[in-house]
């Protein structure tokens, strides 16, 4: 695999696990969105573990093919 499409396969999946981790505050009405405040939920490295977990085998693919 080209080391391009590795970095944009790690790219998207730890901007997956940022946007799982943060989410707009709710305002007054339990609306959420209406606020530029963002509130984290979760534990971003168990996040990024799991997002990563699931393009590990082309990243150990490359690794090994690097030898």
């Amino acid at each position: 695999l080209a080391p391009r499409v590795l970095a944009a396969a790690v790219s998207a999946a730890a901007r997956v696990a940022v946007e799982s981790w943060i989410h707009p505050a709710e305002d007054a009405e339990g609306q959420g969105g209406a606020s530029l405040l963002v509130v984290p939920n979760g534990s971003l490295p168990d996040l990024l573990r799991e997002a990563l977990a699931s393009i590990s085998p082309a990243l150990k693919a490359a690794d090994r093919a690097s030898f």
